[in-house]
């Protein structure tokens, strides 16, 4: 975009040190401190004051798990759009770059949920431009953010519905962006397997989250799958 550099830069995401300024470590030990058996915390408005302190700006280095996206993996065609459904065979570089898409996904909702930006689509363009690969390896993840801010409301909703005995407010904001890539691919992407959204959604929390996370995403995506009333084995 045209302009001029001081401008652009006002906008861009700082990159996090890893060692240093861990947002996703810090957001795990501030809200899994709470009683086993649930991915929500019990962060008071101090901590999320501290939160939007540190993330003032959505981005790459935002969220930093123990393990990056992988690199150099390159797809050897289109994987969205024309792509098989992911209940059939995948290679493995169209798995990698699907994945890929969902820890992108995973990354830019975090930080969007701590401090959404004014200028969406700017927003987007520094976040995708300061990744490993091109923007375009990233479409699917692409996809999942605009779904995902789009029927926010709805999913939120039935979060709040489903996390028996967890206020919405305490839940983990690393928990609750891991819930609403799943619950979107599930209630609106029929062309995946729910199944495998679940799957994935409990390896983003290995990845990202604890074992509470695990058995509390899990808990909640469950009770969507059976609320489905499809195959969840299948896409349709």
């Amino acid at each position: 975009m045209a302009g001029p550099a001081p401008a652009r830069r006002r906008h861009r995401a700082r990159r996090a040190d890893p060692g240093r300024h861990d947002s996703l470590r810090a957001d795990r030990e501030r809200d899994h401190g709470g009683p086993a058996g649930g991915g929500a915390g019990h962060g008071g408005a101090g901590d999320q004051r501290r939160d939007r302190g540190r993330d003032r700006r959505t981005g790459a280095g935002a969220v930093r798990g123990p393990d990056r996206p992988r690199r150099g993996v390159r797809a050897r065609g289109a994987v969205d759009g024309g792509s098989p459904p992911e209940d059939l065979p995948m290679s493995k570089a169209q798995f990698a770059q699907r994945r890929d898409g969902r820890v992108a996904a995973l990354q830019y909702l975090f930080a969007w949920s701590l401090n959404s930006p004014q200028n969406l689509a700017e927003d987007l363009r520094t976040f995708f431009s300061e990744l490993e690969q091109p923007r375009e390896h990233y479409a699917f993840g692409e996809e999942l953010i605009h779904g995902v801010i789009e029927h926010q409301a709805d999913i939120d909703a039935r979060i709040k519905a489903l996390a028996h005995n967890w206020e919405f407010e305490r839940i983990a904001k690393i928990d609750l962006a891991i819930l609403r890539v799943a619950m979107f691919e599930m209630l609106f992407r029929k062309d995946i397997p729910p199944v495998v959204s679940i799957n994935e959604a409990i390896d983003l929390s290995k990845q990202f989250s604890n074992a509470d996370a695990k058995r509390f995403i899990n808990g909640i995506l469950d009770r969507v799958k059976d609320q489905l009333g499809r195959d969840a084995r299948k896409a349709e």
